[in-house]
């Protein structure tokens, strides 16, 4: 499974008047791809595990354009890989959460990444001929997935973005 996006950053402006708050977005869950492939005795199969992808953390340091503040973008969960043949994409980060300086009705919450793509799946159903191999690797949809990061929240008690869950890699073989 590819790995999850990283939370997206929370942005706070505080005013005497209005705390100006906007929470960052969600980070995708991983992608996922499940095949069965016939492997070459004594041939080596690199082997990648996606890293998770970064969070970001929650203050006003964020990206400013005219009056609008915007936290930062988490990171983009990373694409595991089976010896060049299957890949399953990482989740896309959460956007930062923005907020103006100047109008204390102008805020917004960060949108959550996109979900890594579920690539072929359910790829076959469980041949007659392999029907030791457990039904668990043939559900829809998988619960499998890493789960991508939590947005940073844009409060004064801010809670902090968390980073995706790293990508993952599952060989049976018979």
């Amino acid at each position: 499974g590819g790995a999850g996006g990283g939370g997206g950053e929370g942005e706070s402006i505080i005013s005497w008047a209005h705390p100006l708050i906007g929470n960052g977005g969600n980070g995708g869950n991983g992608g996922y791809i499940s095949s069965i492939i016939n492997v070459i005795p004594g041939n080596q199969y690199a082997i990648n595990i996606g890293s998770g992808g970064i969070a970001n953390l929650s203050g006003i340091d964020g990206q400013q354009t005219g009056q609008l503040f915007c936290g930062l973008q988490g990171g983009d969960g990373g694409t595991s890989s089976f010896g060049g043949i299957l890949f399953a994409n990482g989740g896309f980060g959460g956007t930062g959460g923005c907020a103006q300086i100047n109008n204390p009705q102008i805020q917004q919450d960060g949108a959550n990444g996109n979900n890594g793509n579920v690539i072929n799946f359910p790829p076959f159903q469980i041949p007659l001929t392999r029907s030791y191999l457990p039904n668990n690797y043939f559900q829809s949809p998988p619960n499998c997935c890493s789960l991508g990061g939590i947005g940073a929240t844009g409060t004064q008690t801010s809670i902090s973005a968390t980073q995706g869950e790293d990508g993952f890699c599952v060989i049976s073989f018979y």
